[in-house]
C-alpha cells in the first residue's frame, strides 16, 4: 500500500502534473505511515504550490517532532508560525511556535521580531518587554539596540507604569550612543516624573550643548 501510494504521487506529480491527485495519493500514504518524512516533504510541497494552507499547517506540524536537528526544526516552526499568522488568523497559535523558536534558539531574530509584533497585537506588555529583552542578548548591531531599548523603556513606562526601569533601560541605551537625542530627552523626561531634579538638570544641559 505505501509503496503503491508512493509510486501514483510521483507519477501524478511528475510525469502526469496532476497535483490534485499526486497529494491525495501522498495523504494515503501518510494515514498508514505517519513518520514517513519523505511523504511529508512531497505533501509539503504540493500544498504550498497549491495554496492549500490548513492542509500545509498540518503536515508542517507533522514535520516538526521528525526534523533532523534543530536548526531544521526552527525553520519548520517558523514557517509554520508564518502560516498560521498570515494565511489561517490564528495569531494565538503562531505566538505558540515562534516560542518553540526561542526556545530552541534565544537568539532567533527572525522568531524574536514577529513575537514583538504579535505580542504588541495582543496587548501582551509582559510578554513583549521579555522579547525586547531577549532581542538586545540576540543583535550585536548597534542601532537595532537602540531601537530595542526605545521600544523597551517605552513599554516599561506607559504599559507597566515603571518610569525607573524605564530610565535604567534609557541609561544602557545612553552607553550605547551618549549623544541620542531622543534617548537623552527620554530621561530628562523621566527624571522630572520621579522629581531626581539634579539628573534632570544635567540631562537637559547635555541636550543644550548638542543643539
Amino acid at each position: 500500500m505505501i509503496s503503491l501510494s508512493r509510486e501514483l504521487g510521483e507519477v501524478y506529480a511528475q510525469k502526469l502534473g496532476d497535483p490534485v491527485r499526486a497529494i491525495a495519493a501522498y495523504q494515503r500514504l501518510v494515514e498508514h505511515a505517519p513518520d514517513d518524512v519523505r511523504a511529508l516533504k512531497e505533501l509539503d510541497a504540493l500544498l504550498a504550490e497549491q495554496d492549500r494552507s490548513e492542509e500545509l499547517a498540518g503536515v508542517l506540524e507533522a514535520r516538526v517532532p521528525l526534523a533532523a536537528s534543530e536548526r531544521e526544526k526552527a525553520t519548520l516552526l517558523l514557517r509554520l508560525a508564518a502560516l498560521l499568522e498570515e494565511r489561517l488568523d490564528r495569531p494565538e497559535d503562531a505566538i505558540e511556535r515562534l516560542e518553540a523558536v526561542v526556545g530552541i534558539d534565544a537568539t532567533n531574530e527572525t522568531a524574536l521580531g514577529s513575537l514583538e509584533r504579535l505580542y504588541q497585537g495582543s496587548k501582551q506588555w509582559e510578554e513583549l518587554a521579555r522579547a525586547y529583552s531577549l532581542h538586545l542578548e540576540a543583535t550585536e548591531d548597534p542601532d537595532v539596540q537602540l531601537g530595542l531599548y526605545r521600544e523597551l523603556a517605552e513599554v516599561q513606562l506607559e504599559r507597566l507604569d515603571d518610569p525607573n526601569l524605564a530610565i535604567e533601560t534609557l541609561e544602557s541605551a545612553k552607553k550605547i550612543d551618549p549623544t541620542d537625542v531622543a534617548v537623552l530627552d527620554g530621561l530628562a523626561t523621566l527624571f522630572e516624573a520621579v522629581e531626581s531634579w539634579q539628573q534632570a538638570k544635567d540631562t537637559l544641559d547635555r541636550l543644550v550643548l548638542l543643539a
